[in-house]
């Protein structure tokens, strides 16, 4: 997993820097042999999937301690990249809608309302694929709630040593089953 804006006074660019991790990840993966010894085997396929939302991040641990991340976020990350398909960048509607504005250039598309296990149907979004997409028009056209995160809400924390973090970019990657 890779995470964007964990830290204050970052520039706004979340989205547009996890979209271009992700298209340099699978763009080396796929040049990378999955035998070397055996280059009939063929290249590493990847699947990629990102979610931008807020987080409580905290070392956890006492022995081996860990920086974890936990939130609805993390989870929906998580499941942008299980339903994505070999090679392909899924992205919610969401990080869809900050990706067109941090970074215009860069193609989006629509892939419609998909099943996402614990989720239910969402609208979702191929990234770096078609000729592009006004999500803006997209957007009036679909009648879902925004999350609190994206209106602009202040912070809270529930713990003084927990810091939720708002509107960070995450991807999640794996070598799918084909």
């Amino acid at each position: 997993m890779a995470v964007t804006n964990l830290v204050k006074d970052q520039e706004k660019d979340h989205a547009k820097r996890i979209a271009e991790f992700a298209i340099d990840a699978i763009k080396e993966a796929n040049e990378t042999l999955v035998d070397e010894e055996d280059p009939s085997k063929g290249y590493v396929n990847v699947r990629v999937g990102f979610h931008s939302g807020s987080v409580v991040a905290d070392v956890v641990g006492t022995r081996n301690l860990r920086y974890c991340l936990f939130g609805d976020s993390v989870n929906t990350a998580s499941r942008m990249e299980s339903s994505s398909k070999a090679n392909r960048i899924h992205c919610s509607l969401a990080s869809a809608e900050i990706l067109a504005k941090q970074c215009p250039s860069l193609p989006v598309k629509s892939r419609g309302l998909v099943a996402i296990k614990g989720k239910g149907e969402m609208h979702t979004c191929w990234v770096n694929e078609g000729s592009g997409l006004n999500l803006l028009k997209l957007n009036s056209t679909i009648s879902s709630p925004m999350m609190h995160w994206a209106k602009g809400r202040e912070q809270s924390s529930s713990f003084a040593d927990t810091h939720t973090i708002e509107d960070v970019s995450m991807t999640s990657g794996s070598d799918p089953k084909l």
